[in-house]
């Protein structure tokens, strides 16, 4: 009857325990797998009489499943699911199977473990002590919690990632997740105020995911000391007479103003200064908000300068980092020249010479005009774009002359008056005798009568007798002693029939040869006296018919253009300004022209260079006026300097020539003037002069001895100048750069730790290996059973079943008997089913004895006794192995 049970019963295989799908062995250890993840826990254990029970279990708790079994050939397989999703409380789960049967005396059972990864739970961030003074250090602590792994937390300053972020501690929990611990400890200054820090915590869960990182933050509030700038109320241009306003602007913390002062020239500016200015902090100026205004009443050139100012607060005084020039435009005023100032009248004079009147520019903002007014003895006369004027030379037009200038402001006042003085030789002369009648061996007096006297006044007559110089007089009367006839002077009369009038023909030839040197008028070294003028007049007598006749001409030596002066020679002007008019005078007969030419390109047509507005740094160079008439010409340079704060710009270079391990940043300057000193920073952090060096208009950033590469971070250089200052920014971004020393170290550590790891796989592969099953070892108990013995059973007759046939190729084999003969042999992994042939040898006995009724349905044939009958030889022989106890 046991032995029926026996059958009827059958143990089933250990449990297998799979996790979505896949199958863990005893004790194993699954993951890293993510939360809110969705899984699947599978129990199942296989060939089993009668059905087992099998329970799952989450941390000892039973889990709720669904049950399905399957039979094959009556062996019961079952099978229990759980699905869930892992969330934060599964960190420490472990899931076992327990299988309870009745053929069991304990239940057998199989555990795993569970390793989860989770996202962080909350981030908490610190918020630092608000209104630090400037310089101070700023100090937030930012804890990301309930992550694992931990949790990275990273620092952003205005949504922009800090260069250089702190160091993190992780901190294990109760809970198995990790605390990360980020301190911010920084310098903050003015730039820091009003600025948004945050903290961003995030982990590989959270990164796997695409999920957004946690996120805390705060505005910082840093106390300074006030940010100035100043600028005018409007951009209009300023004339004489007007009120302008200068507003001080400014940022603060804290934005209460205590005090202000504004400066022109550097000297401070009083409100009871004649009355000429007010000062208003009025919170009511909508353009100027709360910032004090300087107002100057009927500004006048006086108040042209430089205008700064300062203001005060809590955290004390603040000086505006720009200054505000007011050009203050007036009227120009005048200087007349003449060019002569004494001329003979042009019936007297060559057609050629003019008198040359010029109005020039004394004093005025602009200095350029427009028009010119010209008057002769107080009445306006003529009106001109020019500033050169030229009068013919008549003797009506001597007197006083004047002028008046318009430039951008109005017309200037009257220069004051310069003479023309026109000379003219006297009138017709007559000569009449003082007495009624000229007796011979008496006197006789002659008298020359003038119609006009001229100018300047007659002061001397030349008496003649028949074209021989007799005397000259003071007095326009001469008298003849002892009168004769010798006196009297015959002319030829002309012939009238001929239409033959007498004439005289009178050369003047000069022989230059016999001039010393060669040349008219001698210099004091020995050159052409380029200012040489002289007339020469032909004057012929008078006859009965009328008065005597003259005609004059001038000599005067003609140059190439000399003596070429430009003013100013050289100036600076700031970018954004304007440049002062630049004029260019030069002397040369005749009167030299002149143009301005800069980079090749003609800029002017006129003496004048015109001031430009707005000037830019390619207006920087050499202004050549070109003074020039027909016998050559003469060139004259005019400096303009444009002056301009310092530009830079950070590359990394290095000095073996190897790009990928640059060892210098090299700060490239752009200033005017060229000389600048310069600071270097890193994040906000001072360097050391000491690694700095100045190469030409570049600052180069040497890097320590003792670094493979530079530090992570912002690096910062800031050039100053005269003008002012600038900053630059380049951040060194990869690796950070470690000693040569700790490198050695942390390689040494990786590579022990390797080692660590390959030995530690190699003994769990072999220890792996010890577990699994000899497939040829039937004690082995892969099979759920214990060695069989095989025996043929027949009821009799003729009826039996035929022995197995040997392998071919092998006639000699002679085929075992099978009774109660145990050996191993490879088993089929299939289930052994019930067949009608064979029995187990433990139930023989029963069933020959007629204890156990036989279950088979056909009864095999029993083989002829003493009948050798021919069997298949024994499979090979399993190689030998030794079993681990």
């Amino acid at each position: 009857m046991e032995s029926l049970v026996s059958s009827l019963e059958a143990k089933p295989k250990d449990p297998v325990i799979e996790l979505s799908g896949v199958e863990y062995p005893d004790g194993s250890v699954i993951g890293p797998l993510l939360e809110e993840e969705r899984f699947n826990v599978t129990c199942t254990t296989r060939g089993a009489k009668p059905s087992p029970e099998v329970i799952l279990y989450q941390n000892d708790n039973v889990l709720k499943t669904a049950l399905e079994t399957s039979t094959d050939e009556g062996y019961i397989t079952s099978v229990v699911t759980y699905s869930n999703m892992f969330n934060r409380d599964d960190i420490r789960s472990r899931f076992r199977c327990e299988v309870r049967h009745v053929t069991f005396p304990e239940p057998k059972s199989i555990e795993v473990h569970i390793t989860l990864h989770l996202k962080p739970r909350g981030i908490n961030l610190t918020i630092p002590l608000m209104n630090i003074p400037e310089g101070g250090r700023m100090i937030s602590t930012c804890v990301v919690q309930g992550a694992n792994p931990p949790a990275n937390a990273i620092w952003y300053r205005e949504g922009i990632e800090l260069a250089s972020q702190p160091p993190s501690s992780h901190a294990r929990t109760e809970d198995d997740t990790f605390d990360t611990t980020s301190v911010l400890d920084i310098p903050v200054n003015r730039y820091d105020h009003d600025v948004v820090f945050a903290c961003h915590g995030t982990n590989e869960v959270m990164k796997q995911k695409g999920a957004i990182p946690l996120m805390d933050n705060y505005t910082m509030s840093v106390l300074f000391t006030p940010f100035v700038w100043i600028e005018r109320a409007n951009s209009e241009p300023v004339k004489q007479g007007l009120a302008v306003d200068i507003i001080c602007n400014y940022t603060a913390n804290p934005t209460n103003i205590f005090d202000y002062t504004f400066a022109k020239d550097n000297v401070t500016i009083h409100a009871a200064d004649d009355k000429l200015y007010q000062l208003i902090q009025d919170s009511g100026n909508s353009s100027a908000g709360n910032s004090p205004i300087l107002r100057i009443l009927n500004v006048s050139k006086e108040d042209h300068g430089n205008y700064t100012c300062s203001l005060k607060n809590e955290m004390g005084w603040g000086n505006s980092s720009n200054s505000v020039s007011l050009d203050v435009m007036y009227p120009p005023s005048a200087k007349l020249e003449m060019n002569p100032t004494t001329v003979k009248d042009i019936d007297t004079m060559p057609k050629d010479l003019e008198v040359l009147l010029r109005c020039d520019v004394e004093d005025g903002n602009p200095t350029w005009t427009h028009r010119t007014r010209w008057y002769h003895n107080g009445i306006l006369f003529n009106e001109t774009s020019e500033y050169e004027l030229g009068l013919a030379g008549y003797r009506e037009q001597s007197g006083n002359y004047s002028c008046s200038l318009l430039n951008d402001a109005d017309y200037g006042n009257l220069s004051l008056p310069v003479y023309l003085d026109v000379e003219y030789p006297p009138g017709p002369a007559r000569i009449e005798v003082a007495e009624l009648y000229a007796v011979k061996n008496k006197s006789v007096t002659l008298l020359c009568l003038l119609d006009d006297v001229g100018h300047p006044d007659v002061h001397a007559y030349s008496w003649y007798v028949n074209d021989t110089f007799l005397d000259e007089t003071i007095a326009n009367n001469y008298t003849i002693e002892n009168i004769s006839m010798d006196t009297q002077t015959v002319l030829d009369p002309a012939n009238i029939s001929e239409n033959y009038f007498s004439g005289v023909i009178s050369t003047l030839r000069f022989n230059l040869e016999l001039f010393p040197n060669g040349i008219l008028d001698l210099s004091k070294d020995g050159t052409q006296n380029k200012d040489f003028i002289v007339q020469y007049t032909c004057l012929s007598s008078s006859n009965f018919v009328g008065p005597s006749v003259n005609s004059t001409t001038k000599f005067q030596v003609e140059y190439a253009p000399d003596n070429v002066r430009v003013n100013p020679e050289r100036q600076n002007v700031r970018v954004g300004d304007r440049h002062e008019l630049i004029q260019c005078r030069g002397k040369g007969v005749p009167p030299p022209q002149y143009q301005w030419y800069f980079k090749g390109r003609l800029v002017s047509n006129t003496s004048q260079l015109p001031p430009e507005y707005d000037l830019k740094k390619d207006h920087h160079g050499n202004y050549t006026c070109v003074a020039s008439n027909k016998h050559g010409e003469l060139a004259k340079i005019a400096y303009i300097n444009i002056v301009y704060k310092p530009s830079c710009q950070i590359s990394p270079e290095s000095s073996t020539g190897d790009d990928d391990e640059p060892d210098r940043l090299v700060c490239r300057v752009d200033a005017n003037p060229a000389k600048f000193s310069v600071k270097w920073d890193r994040n906000n952090k001072p360097l050391s002069d000491k690694n700095v060096l100045i190469e030409g208009m570049s600052a180069v950033l040497v890097r320590d001895l003792d670094t493979e590469r530079f530090h992570l971070g912002e690096y910062r250089c800031a050039p100053n100048n005269s003008i002012g200052f600038t900053e630059c920014a380049y951040i060194v971004e990869g690796a950070a750069a470690l000693p040569i020393g700790l490198v050695w170290t942390v390689l040494a550590i990786i590579i022990i730790l390797l080692l660590l790891t390959i030995i530690i796989l190699l003994i769990c592969l072999f220890r792996r290996k010890l577990k699994q099953p000899d497939p040829y070892d039937v004690n082995s108990g892969g099979y759920g059973g214990p060695p069989g013995t095989y025996q043929n059973v027949s009821k009799g007759g003729n009826d039996r079943v035929a022995p197995p046939l040997p392998p071919q190729g092998n006639p000699n084999a002679v085929a075992p008997p099978y009774e109660n003969i145990p050996f191993k042999r490879p088993q089929p992994k299939q289930q052994i089913g019930e067949g009608e042939d064979l029995v187990y040898a433990d139930m023989y006995e029963d069933i020959k004895a007629g204890r156990v009724p036989d279950p088979r349905t056909t009864q095999p044939g029993l083989p002829p006794k003493k009948e050798l009958i021919s069997t298949p030889p024994l499979p090979p022989k399993a190689p030998s192995r030794k079993i681990k106890k």
